[in-house]
């Protein structure tokens, strides 16, 4: 059993994450996230001295926090990357049918992500004769599934910790206290 800073003997994480997982058993994570971006011809030209469209999808794979904003044009969407904030509307397709996400403007970040955990996803960006669906209101709602989950992943952590008494004396082996066929989770 690992040591408290006291010295006295602490719950092993191992414990914790069984504990963790059956309590998030009734929270099941949503599905790997994947979408396509459409970028109009002149847009490589107006991204940031030194970059590609390349470098913002690999930006935004590496995770992104979501935020729908309203102006004068109707809704807009910011996903906040670690090095790009990208601002994207929906636009349909000439024939009326297919929604796409269409980028208006690229700006370098000036710092982290702002709000909570990021989000990884697979993300393509086309120009817009590939007329690839994408509703962004539909992932921007998916990101903030990830989100909820997140954060139950945390409560549920944290819960287990109290439940075992992490600095303390622990209550009995996760075993006893739930059964579930799930992994334990680690350490969020």
């Amino acid at each position: 059993m690992p040591e408290t800073r006291d010295g006295r003997l602490g719950t092993p994480e191992a414990w914790i994450g069984e504990v963790a997982s059956a309590l998030l058993a009734q929270a099941t994570p949503p599905a790997p996230l994947s979408f396509a971006l459409t970028y109009r011809a002149g847009l490589p030209d107006r991204m940031p001295a030194g970059h590609g469209v390349d470098d913002l999808v690999d930006d935004l794979a590496a995770g992104f926090v979501s935020q729908r904003r309203g102006g004068r044009d109707g809704e807009y969407y910011i996903l906040r990357a670690t090095r790009f904030d990208v601002f994207v509307h929906t636009e349909l397709t000439q024939s009326g049918m297919v929604p796409l996400a269409v980028i208006n403007k690229v700006e370098l970040r000036r710092g982290l992500p702002t709000h909570g955990p990021i989000v990884h996803a697979q993300v393509a960006a086309h120009p817009p004769y590939d007329e690839q669906w994408c509703d962004i209101a539909d992932v921007h709602g998916q990101v903030q599934a990830w989100r909820h989950y997140e954060r139950a992943r945390q409560r549920a952590w944290d819960r287990s910790e109290q439940l075992l008494g992490r600095g303390g004396r622990a209550v009995g082996h996760p075993c006893r206290l739930a059964r579930s066929g799930a992994p334990p989770l680690r350490r969020p």
